[in-house]
């Protein structure tokens, strides 16, 4: 079991896959950061996307409360928000479409 986890993406119409991956994450630490792309960016990846606060209400609001207390949101400015030096995070969840990013994250942090 993982003590910080840290969770990042757009997180646009949620759905079953992101429901299971911040699932998983909930359930494999005891406390877990979601950090959801900000509008900004957002929009450029596509003009159609769902505000952040309505992804992040999206999210919340599929979640038990239970799950919801083991969690806090924060907004992505980039492409690594705090995950290159968070001073407690101790796992970084991803999938196959983010793994690339985590491995850029990783590789940051060990050099």
């Amino acid at each position: 079991m993982y003590q910080h986890g840290l969770i990042g993406g757009t997180f646009d119409r949620v759905h079953a896959g992101h429901l299971r991956l911040i699932s998983e994450a909930i359930d494999n630490c005891e406390f877990l950061e979601i950090w959801i792309t900000n509008d900004k960016i957002a929009q450029r990846k596509d003009w159609r996307c769902w505000t952040e606060e309505k992804r992040r209400s999206e999210i919340a609001e599929k979640l038990t409360l239970k799950q919801n207390e083991k969690i806090i949101f924060g907004s992505l400015e980039d492409n690594y928000g705090p995950a290159t030096d968070h001073p407690t995070a101790d796992v970084i969840f991803c999938t196959s479409e983010t793994k690339s990013s985590c491995d850029q994250i990783n590789e940051i942090r060990i050099n």
